[in-house]
């Protein structure tokens, strides 16, 4: 499991592995936040929404995040998985919520590739 902050997007990043600790991961979410801070530790702190706008599911199991294979979802409401969630298609009017697009972070070391 991991975290990754977007200053771009404003948007909070986390990684699953369902299916194992040796897996890649297959599941991911992104939160928006609506404050973003450094600690007195120096690290990086962000204040969530409490549900994900967006959901990743790596269907095909091939280590990708893929919106164009139906691997993503939009929770327009966000109000948790409850059946309102819909397949994301960036290209269709009137689906994006306000602000810029996310996209999967890059995986370090991986040109090109998401996590």
């Amino acid at each position: 499991m991991g975290a990754y902050y977007d200053w771009r997007n404003n948007m909070f990043f986390r990684v699953f592995k369902m299916t194992g600790m040796e897996s890649k991961p297959d599941f991911m979410t992104a939160r928006r936040t609506y404050k973003a801070s450094v600690n007195q530790y120096g690290y990086e702190v962000a204040i969530t929404f409490s549900q994900p706008l967006f959901y990743w599911v790596d269907l095909n199991g091939d280590g990708e995040f893929e919106p164009a294979r139906g691997e993503m979802w939009i929770d327009i409401e966000e109000d948790g998985v409850n059946g309102n969630e819909r397949l994301y298609d960036p290209m269709a009017p009137g689906e994006a919520p306000r602000g810029p697009v996310p996209l999967p972070p890059k995986t370090p070391g991986k040109p090109g590739g998401h996590l």
